[in-house]
C-alpha cells in the first residue's frame, strides 16, 4: 500500500557513464549478498544467456552504481532490455539511458560526462 508505514522508497543506480570500457565481470561470478538477497542462488556463469539475464536482472533492481559498472555492459543492456524482467520502477528509471542510446544507434558514448544518476522509485510497500 502507498504511504503504508511498511513501505520505503526503493534508489535505483542509473549509471550515466556505463560502457563497456574497463574491468567487467565474466565467466563465473558470485553477487554479493546486498544484490542476491532474496535468492537461494548467488553463483552465475556470465556465458550461459539465462544466467547473464538474471545477473543483470538482479544488478539493475538491487545494485550500487559500482555493482553496475562491474556486472553490466551497456551494449549488452541494450541487447537484453526487452528480455529482462525488471520491476516498473527500474524498467522507468532505466529508461531515458536506453532511450538516449537507441537514439544514437545503439552507441554507448557519454554525452553528459562521468555523473551518475539516482533515481528514487515510488513508494515500494512489502
Amino acid at each position: 500500500m502507498l504511504g503504508s508505514p511498511t513501505a520505503r522508497v526503493r534508489s535505483v543506480a542509473v549509471v550515466s557513464d556505463l560502457g563497456d570500457d574497463g574491468p567487467k565481470a565474466s565467466g563465473r561470478v558470485e553477487l554479493p549478498l546486498r544484490i542476491a538477497w532474496s535468492e537461494p542462488r548467488r553463483a552465475y556463469d556470465l556465458s550461459r544467456p539465462y544466467d547473464r539475464r538474471r545477473v543483470y536482472e538482479q544488478v539493475l533492481s538491487e545494485g550500487t552504481d559500482d555493482d553496475v559498472r562491474h556486472f553490466i555492459r551497456g551494449s549488452e543492456l541494450l541487447a537484453l532490455w526487452e528480455e529482462l524482467v525488471l520491476p516498473d520502477y527500474v524498467r522507468e528509471a532505466w529508461e531515458p539511458w536506453i532511450r538516449a542510446r537507441r537514439h544514437r544507434g545503439g552507441s554507448v558514448t557519454v554525452v553528459d560526462g562521468p555523473e551518475v544518476r539516482r533515481l528514487n522509485s515510488a513508494h515500494i510497500g512489502y
